[in-house]
């Protein structure tokens, strides 16, 4: 059975799911420094990761090694360290963002009571305070000679949901001397210190370096391992750990067109420049081969609902003021071209820093919305790792136009017109945006060129779920502005777009017939398959002034 959607470790082995093996990384993570943080982004499995990590060190689950890690490779060879600590856990992600700071002392106080019964310890934790409360713990430990690990999962993820929803709750809890957020990596920080300390060891996950930053300055109480290149596949699936889960399966056969479809939906990511390889994320991995192994046959709706859910709170971050900010080009940008450029990955700036352009591209890479592709010339070159995200950033520039009234249209009569042209190659489609575009006054000072348009119609054309949408394509003898490919049989054609702009100022029967050329000129060069309809439009300014089919044209008639 296909672990979709599990996060504990021993009610997986308990149950016999397939489980994609970890724990060859166990002895590299203790040769680290004893305190790590990792940033990954959602749905990778750092949850599981961490609850498998709690049933291999805590002194509680010493007599049931062999029955949670019989087959793993940790099982043939264990550390000195296996089941040797008092393993707190805590997982931030149940922690309600509302009213904060009473659920953060509520849920963290529960955790800690829970530890101490679990442990058998002598101890009375009744402070409202969870930093008091953990105070006690850790001198108890300290004059017991009782080690600790210490687990937190999801960090920021209580306090992301706080700085969505604006800066005033978010300061609360990580600024200032009596902020309760901060001052629980104070005590955390303090158990680590000393002669003796109690906290032996911590791992800490999370989604970016935001909310750690600004309660510590830093993680500078251990090491980031995040862009470590041995630590690239920690969590994700490999291309080798997925082969192995097709051959358990019976899928051999069919490896071929299981990886293409999977390679361009879900894989893409690395997390060191270093890194060999990508990986794919480990939820949307399952959430296809789930349907593929229980329903033979491949999910009807390619992307995880649970996936696109995750994301939707980065909106926030492309306005400013209630218009759209540079982040939004930067959005904007990445559709345009599918590619974005920063000269480093900031590990270590503030949520409010987080809209300057170098420190938001790095956030982008940390929630897995764009990857590295290259580094060279000093220079990382990142991209959208897949299908997936591409849709999901194509559906953040229509809501961020949307909710800011610069361009809103009818979600339902666009999908018609495409269908009409996957199925009939009828160009009506380009048609019928071209004059929406003309009718939203707004959108007009968005417009800055061929760059802005390419982006903007990426976006769109992104709604239909029978097409990839590819910009900047390789295709033989050039870059094909963009490319839709069909996915379903239904809908059998595709189409390379050409797109030429021209300044309000510049437009004149020559020019445009130029431009046109020009256009029809590089569809001709492209090697495209046979059923791609070649499609030019060209732009003067705000206005769609030509559609055609390259088929259709007469250089110089």
């Amino acid at each position: 059975m296909i672990p979709y959607g599990i996060s504990d470790y021993k009610a997986l082995r308990a149950s016999g799911m397939y489980y994609i093996d970890k724990t060859p990384f166990i002895p590299l993570l203790e040769r680290q420094p004893r305190h790590l943080f990792l940033i990954r982004p959602r749905r990778f499995g750092k949850s599981l990761f961490v609850s498998m990590l709690e049933a291999y060190y805590d002194i509680g689950y010493g007599a049931e090694f062999d029955e949670l890690f019989r087959g793993a490779y940790i099982h043939e060879h264990p550390t000195e360290e296996r089941n040797s600590y008092h393993v707190l856990r805590f997982d931030f992600s149940a922690v309600d963002s509302h009213e904060a700071h009473a659920n953060f002392n509520v849920y963290a106080n529960q955790r800690l009571q829970s530890f101490v019964k679990k442990n058998g310890f002598s101890l009375r934790l009744d402070d409202v305070n969870v930093n008091n409360n953990l105070n006690k713990l850790f001198d108890y430990c300290h004059l017991n000679g009782h080690p600790l690990f210490i687990l937190i999962d999801e960090y920021d993820n209580f306090i992301n949901e706080l700085l969505v929803r604006g800066e005033a709750e978010y300061r609360q809890m990580v600024t200032g001397q009596e902020a309760l957020y901060k001052q629980f990596f104070r005590t955390l920080k303090a158990g680590t210190s000393g002669t003796d300390a109690p906290v032996k060891r911590m791992f800490i996950t999370g989604v970016s370096p935001l909310a750690l930053f600004d309660v510590t300055s830093g993680y500078n109480i251990g090491a980031n391992i995040t862009t470590d290149a041995g630590f690239n596949d920690l969590l994700g699936v490999t291309r080798e750990e997925l082969s192995r889960i097709l051959r358990h399966y019976g899928l051999e056969e069919q490896q071929e067109a299981i990886f293409s479809r999977m390679e361009e939906w879900y894989n893409g990511y690395k997390f060191s420049r270093k890194a060999a390889h990508t990986i794919f994320n480990t939820d949307m991995a399952l959430y296809y081969l789930r349907s593929l192994i229980q329903n033979k046959e491949e999910p009807a709706e390619l992307i995880d609902l649970n996936v696109r859910s995750d994301y939707t709170k980065i909106r926030f971050l492309t306005q400013t003021d209630r218009e759209l900010n540079g982040n939004f080009s930067v959005l904007n940008e990445l559709l345009a071209s599918g590619k974005v450029h920063a000269l480093s990955i900031a590990d270590n700036f503030s949520a409010f820093e987080v809209r300057r352009r170098e420190n938001f591209i790095s956030l982008l890479f940390y929630l897995g919305l764009i990857t590295i592709e290259k580094y060279e010339s000093l220079r990382f070159t990142f991209k959208i790792p897949n299908q997936t995200i591409h849709k999901i950033l194509a559906e953040f520039i229509r809501k961020a136009l949307e909710e800011q009234a610069v361009f809103e249209i009818s979600i339902h009569a666009f999908s018609e017109k495409l269908r009409l042209f996957s199925t009939r190659q009828d160009l009506s489609v380009f048609h019928w945006l071209g004059e929406q575009v003309n009718a939203h006054s707004r959108l007009r000072d968005y417009i800055s060129g061929e760059s802005f348009l390419k982006g903007f119609l990426a976006a769109y054309l992104s709604i239909a779920p029978f097409y990839e949408v590819v910009t900047e394509k390789e295709a033989g003898k050039g870059f094909v502005d963009i490319y839709l490919r069909p996915t379903i049989p239904e809908a059998p054609y595709g189409a390379g777009i050409e797109l030429k702009y021209i300044k309000r100022n510049e437009l004149t029967d020559e020019v445009l017939e130029r431009k046109t050329e020009e256009a029809w000129s590089q569809l001709q060069r492209y090697a495209l398959p046979e059923n791609t309809v070649k499609v030019i439009l060209v732009f003067h300014g705000w206005e769609l002034t030509r559609v055609l089919d390259a088929r259709e044209y007469v250089p110089g008639g």
